[in-house]
């Protein structure tokens, strides 16, 4: 009996030692690299920069074409509430990063946000109004 009590305590200071030694001192920082990610340095969550100015006879939407793996389309929606109520607008093929709204009143706010599509048909979070 007490050679097999021995045996059970050399076994667990065995697997304590080894457990120690194999786990590593310093955590490593994670990878920020979600284009979403507020965190992320290259696009501050917003991988799209989408930008409006008055141009070309209506406003001229423009946008960066993200690294996506898949990407199908843009689709681009508007709402004259900054908060709600966005309607898709249009959708823009993948080498589009330009559109042109011209159906606009004088005296209304426009905001807009752009998604894009994969080869799957899921589209992803709205990002920045502009």
């Amino acid at each position: 009996m007490k050679r097999k009590t021995i045996f059970y305590f050399s076994a667990i200071i065995i697997v304590i030692i080894t457990l120690f030694f194999a786990c590593e001192t310093k955590p490593t920082e994670p990878t920020i690299n979600n284009p979403f990610d507020l965190l992320n340095t290259e696009t501050n969550g917003d991988p799209f920069h989408l930008t409006a100015i008055i141009a070309n006879g209506g406003i001229t939407l423009e946008w960066t074409k993200p690294d996506f793996k898949d990407l199908q389309l843009f689709k681009i929606y508007r709402s004259e509430i900054e908060s709600s109520d966005y309607s898709a607008l249009a959708t823009a093929t993948p080498g589009q990063i330009q559109y042109i709204h011209k159906n606009i009143e004088n005296g209304h706010n426009y905001w807009y946000r752009v998604t894009v599509i994969n080869n799957e048909n899921k589209e992803t979070i709205i990002t920045n109004a502009a």
